[in-house]
Order: C-alpha cells, then sequence, then structure tokens
C-alpha cells in the first residue's frame, strides 16, 4: 500500500503543476496518466516501480461472496490490484486498493464527496475496497478553502453518523492528507480511508488553503 501511496502522491503534485481543467472524467484521466509517468521515472532512475499500472474506470472484481450483487457492477474511479499468494483461498486473493475521486468546489460537492464517495468504502451495495483494511479518497479543490472544506465534510459525515476527518497534516502545503477508521458490515472492518486532497487552481486565482482546522 505504502507503494501505491508514493505514487498516488507523486502523481497528484504532477497533476497540479499541468494546471488541469474540466469536468471529473478529465482530471481523473489526467491523474491516471499521471501515475504512469511518475511510475516510468520511478523505474528509469533505478527507484521501485510497478509491472503494471492501475485501472481506470472499472468495475469491482467479482468474489465468493458477491455473486448477483450490485457491488460488482460499481465502478470505481481507479484501482491497483494484486494477487496475494498467500491467500489460503485462490478465490479470495486479488487485492485492491481503491481510489474514488471528486471535486471540491462549492458546499454541493462537499456533500457528494461523502454520499458518492466515502460512503462507497462502508455500504454492501458498493464495497469500495471490499477484502482489504485501506483506500483512498481524492479531493480536487477548486474553490472554498481547506477550513471551509473540512467543516462541510465533517458536517455531512456526522448527519450520517461517520466518523470525521483527522486534522490535516501541512495544511498550508497544496496536498492535504486526512484519514479516519470506518466500520463495515463486511470484511475487512475497521477500514483506513485516507483523504488526498489538491489545490489545483490556476495560479492567478490560487488562494492558500489556510485556517484553523476543525478539531474532528
Amino acid at each position: 500500500m505504502e507503494r501505491v501511496l508514493e505514487n498516488l502522491r507523486s502523481a497528484l503534485l504532477c497533476l497540479r503543476a499541468n494546471t488541469p481543467q474540466g469536468d471529473e472524467l478529465k482530471l481523473n484521466r489526467e491523474l491516471y496518466l499521471c501515475m504512469l509517468e511518475v511510475n516510468a521515472a520511478n523505474q528509469k532512475s533505478g527507484d521501485f516501480y510497478f509491472e503494471h499500472g492501475p485501472i481506470p474506470e472499472g468495475q469491482n472484481p467479482p468474489t465468493p461472496e458477491t455473486e448477483d450483487s450490485a457491488s460488482e457492477r460499481k465502478i470505481p474511479d481507479l484501482r491497483w490490484e494484486y494477487i496475494d499468494h498467500r491467500s489460503s483461498d485462490g478465490r479470495r486473493g486479488v487485492r485492491s486498493f481503491t481510489i474514488e475521486c471528486k471535486r471540491l468546489w462549492c458546499q454541493a460537492s462537499s456533500g457528494r464527496y461523502v454520499k458518492e464517495g466515502v460512503c462507497r468504502f462502508v455500504s454492501p451495495d458498493s464495497r469500495y475496497g471490499n477484502g482489504v483494511a485501506a483506500g483512498a479518497m481524492v479531493g480536487y479543490i477548486e474553490s472554498l478553502t481547506l477550513l471551509q472544506i473540512v467543516a462541510q465534510v465533517n458536517t455531512t459525515l456526522q448527519s450520517l453518523s461517520l466518523p470525521t476527518l483527522s486534522k490535516p497534516s501541512r495544511p498550508s502545503s497544496a496536498l492535504i492528507e486526512m484519514e479516519h477508521l470506518l466500520s463495515r458490515p463486511f470484511k475487512v472492518s475497521p477500514f483506513r480511508l485516507l483523504h488526498f486532497w489538491i489545490d489545483i487552481r490556476p495560479t492567478r486565482g490560487r488562494t492558500k488553503p489556510v485556517g484553523n482546522v476543525p478539531q474532528p
């Protein structure tokens, strides 16, 4: 997982440097390409690299428990998969690190970030990150301040009886990291959901996402 997170951090900074524009699909497409670019650069420099890339817009993989379920028709934004050869059951040996991405630019988008993002990691009908202990959310900051977005997201989380986000690390940086532990009615639970928010506003219109952040 840590190798995937290293790639994701670098790819998000690469994405920001390109000053991306467009809807969520276009942003996700550019993030995917940045992940491949980072992996290729690592290979050339002799650092750790993956032999395969992430899966964009791919359905959740089948498992013995999810036959005919809605979860097998769900399509996370990105998945990085490998086969766990230590698994005692080959049919349950696939491990998917799931990454779901959302734009953050208004109060409504903060609500969607939770209801159409975070909730997919705890809902039996979605089962994002099924069978593993961690996954990630990406937030593309396009407006508002970090203080406003965290408050709005945490308000929605509380309204759904979900744990609020941890205090951000380095709140004045371009890449914000947070996390929380979620209880799920399917394995694996508790589940660690990491959040990576990247400020992608054009330089001239960009304001530092700083301020006192509400405590969880």
